[in-house]
């Protein structure tokens, strides 16, 4: 895994600097994206320090290598924390969870549940193949209701019957949490982001993995 996450550091400089020759800019946009996904699961705490490491007052690198995930028609560009644009490609980070095929777009939430580590959301499907699903997250250490980008307080199990419009997970990066309006604390660090969009709403849970049973 080091040296894999040490070629995503190396391509990832070199595409912020423009320096990889014009006929090689795809191809290294293409190996990133399937780099990143290799080591995502196992090492996305190192491969995000890595990249963190990177330190230059022109750039922020691991959003720079974020924003790579959408590839080379967008053309990412270089930020600083002082910026914030319009939207992040999270559907484009190269991970299982968001290349799940059994996807739970405009399905509905019937009930969540949690223990002291994982949290339990049955679900409606609105899919021609299964009816019902668990999806699962595992070793939870924090998460974050909001309304209208507004952090409440909340009960997670009193949700019933909510449409879930879209789902995904996200790098814990500075400028993510900056976008999402999630305060940083030593509760997230190391974890995987999931997010949950619903109308008006959104849950963000902080976990080191997921899994799903459909029925």
């Amino acid at each position: 895994m080091a040296s894999k996450i040490d070629t995503i550091c190396e391509i990832t400089y070199s595409l912020a600097w423009s320096d990889i020759p014009k006929n090689q800019i795809k191809r290294s946009y293409n190996k990133l994206s399937k780099l990143t996904r290799e080591v995502w699961m196992e090492s996305h705490s190192e491969l995000l320090r890595r990249l963190g490491a990177l330190q230059h007052p022109a750039a922020d690198y691991q959003l720079f290598w974020f924003e790579c995930m959408d590839g080379p028609q967008i053309g990412p560009k270089l930020h600083d924390l002082t910026g914030m644009p319009f939207g992040l490609p999270y559907h484009s980070l190269p991970t299982d969870y968001n290349e799940n095929p059994r996807g739970t777009h405009d399905s509905k939430i019937r009930s969540i549940r949690y223990d002291d580590q994982n949290l339990f959301i049955d679900i409606l499907l609105d899919s021609w193949h299964h009816k019902f699903a668990e999806l699962t997250f595992v070793n939870v250490s924090h998460y974050v209701y909001q309304e209208e980008n507004t952090v409440i307080e909340f009960d997670l199990e009193s949700i019933r019957d909510v449409t879930m419009l879209s789902d995904g997970e996200a790098p814990v990066i500075d400028f993510c949490l900056k976008h999402l309006r999630i305060q940083k604390n030593e509760m997230i660090l190391n974890k995987r982001l999931f997010y949950l969009f619903f109308p008006s709403a959104a849950i963000y849970i902080f976990a080191d993995s997921w899994s799903m049973k459909t029925f």
